[in-house]
Parts: structure tokens; C-alpha cells; sequence
């Protein structure tokens, strides 16, 4: 499953899972034993509260990675070698560096 498809799952199911609840706000603040302002507040704005949990997640995440990154010296002397060797094309092309 291509990750888009599986994001346009993910949204459709919430969709409807909101769409649900805006319908049943009444019961289900009487289930919650909740006023039904307080469930107005979650249930309406539930799109807003995913978006900044993603956002929160996003963030989380990427900074997981850059702290735990391993370093690979040999793919950054590999990386230098093929610099000095374009470098050194350049040069025998004519290119002033």
C-alpha cells in the first residue's frame, strides 16, 4: 500500500468518525457524564486537535532522529573522495575554481 493511500484511509475513517460525533454530540456528553459545551469543544474542533497532534508528532519525531543519527565516517570519506575527483574533472574541462 502506497503511504499516500494509506494517509487517505486514515483521513476517511476520521472523517466519518467525526461526522458521527457531530451528529451525537448529545449522547455522547450524557455517556461522558460531560456538559455538552465541553463535548462541543473537542468534538468541533477535532480536526484542529489532530492537526496539532501531528504537528506535535512530526516535530517529536524528526528531532528522535537527528538525536539518535549514527555517523558513517566511511561514507563521508567516500563523499570527499568523489568531490576531489569532480574537482579535478572540472579542472582538466577548463573550469575556474
Amino acid at each position: 500500500m502506497l503511504r499516500y493511500q494509506l494517509f487517505l484511509g486514515y483521513g476517511v475513517a476520521f472523517a466519518a468518525v467525526w461526522c458521527a460525533a457531530l451528529q451525537r454530540k448529545d449522547e455522547i456528553a450524557s455517556t461522558l457524564g460531560t456538559s455538552s459545551s465541553e463535548t462541543s469543544l473537542v468534538v468541533d474542533y477535532a480536526p484542529i486537535w489532530a492537526i496539532l497532534v501531528l504537528g506535535v508528532y512530526a516535530v517529536l519525531s524528526v528531532a528522535y532522529r537527528v538525536a539518535t543519527m549514527a555517523d558513517y565516517p566511511d561514507a563521508a570519506e567516500e563523499i570527499n573522495m568523489q568531490v576531489k575527483e569532480a574537482k579535478a574533472a572540472l579542472i582538466k574541462m577548463g573550469v575556474k575554481m
